[in-house]
């Protein structure tokens, strides 16, 4: 059997949480620690296309796979993050403009 992949659509990346125990049953997460007061972390593990701004253009994505990303819970157009358990992992769909930090540097 394949592993399963998923591609989210516009705007939207998948994030593998740091602590995916930290999240409930209903997929509500508690932060213990971060590097923001509140903030989330987890690594970007797919972007789906860019945006399509409101003139026609293309709006590239920030994120790019491989990301370790900080994002707030009601950031973003719905505020809500969709979880997913695929092949015995946890991950989250949200929107990109969740995102509040990219980490850059270090290990």
């Amino acid at each position: 059997m394949s592993k399963v992949t998923v591609r989210p659509t516009a705007g939207k990346i998948v994030i593998r949480p740091s602590d995916p125990d930290m999240m409930t049953p209903g997929g509500i997460i508690l932060p213990d620690s971060t590097d923001l007061p509140g903030g989330l972390k987890g690594r970007v593990v797919s972007v789906g296309a860019g945006q399509i701004g409101p003139t026609g253009e293309e709006i590239p994505m920030e994120v790019k796979e491989g990301d370790e990303v900080i994002w707030m819970p009601g950031y973003g157009m719905s505020g809500l993050a969709v979880e997913l358990d695929l092949d015995g992992e946890t991950y989250l769909i949200i929107e990109e403009s969740a995102v509040v930090a990219i980490k850059e540097g270090g290990e």
